[in-house]
């Protein structure tokens, strides 16, 4: 294989690996980033859900108080009846209307008392995923600065290599392996099973043997640099 075409193909290789480092940079911020915005949108719901509980005790405590005054009523107009003072059907009229509204209020408690059971089960349930994606951003915290700084050191070296290895190659094939870069494309490609592995040409036997002689000879497909394989 020429030797120029040897040091394309170990371009290409250190410009893939800069390219692999850098996605990999991009997915652990993406996910620090993501991680942030679920726990706030937990965090609101767990707001939400632990506000719906407030408002439920809340309630709870207005029903309970009225069971107070309605039963302090009705006991009020039992004592009027017994002792026979003050008028009684108006006493009765009392009671009745406070036992009625005794049966509504008990009964409104009792909804309120069965939502506050739901309610407690999805604050809890809410809270354990709060929890989670805090240890697991804690986690992030430590661990993601460090490995991007690793990626980060490990492109620089990527990056010398490539100035360096650049300054060995004729300048035409540098212009034209710049110029698929630029357009955010590979510039090389390798012989996999008799075809390219870029664009999936088959590469005549000839084609081969004449990489393999030395010869710089495109891909008849896609232009691209070929690599050739061993056989």
């Amino acid at each position: 294989m020429h030797e120029d075409l040897e040091r394309l193909d170990r371009l290409d290789r250190l410009d893939r690996d800069h390219f692999r480092q850098d996605l990999k940079i991009k997915e652990l911020r993406s996910e620090h980033e993501a991680l942030r915005a679920t726990l706030g949108e937990q965090e609101a719901v767990l707001g939400a859900r632990q506000g719906a509980v407030d408002e439920n005790a809340t309630g709870q405590r207005g029903l309970q108080r009225k069971l107070s005054d309605y039963r302090n009523s009705r006991a009020s107009a039992v004592r009027l009846l017994e002792t026979g003072q003050g008028d009684a059907e108006a006493a009765q009229r009392q009671i009745d209307r406070c036992e009625a509204l005794i049966d509504e209020t008990e009964t409104e408690l009792l909804e309120l008392l069965e939502q506050a059971d739901a309610l407690e089960a999805l604050v809890s349930e809410a809270s354990a995923a709060v929890a989670a994606s805090r240890e697991r951003l804690a986690q992030l915290d430590g661990s993601v600065p460090e490995e991007i700084a690793k990626l980060q050191a490990s492109m620089a070296s990527l990056t010398e290599q490539r100035r360096a290895l650049i300054d060995t190659l004729p300048r035409e094939l540098v212009s034209r392996y710049e110029h698929w870069r630029a357009r955010g494309k590979w510039a090389v490609s390798r012989i996999v099973g008799k075809t390219c592995d870029a664009c999936r040409m088959e590469v005549q036997p000839q084609h081969r043997s004449d990489l393999r002689r030395g010869r710089i000879a495109p891909c008849r497909g896609c232009h691209r640099y070929l690599i050739p394989d061993e056989g």
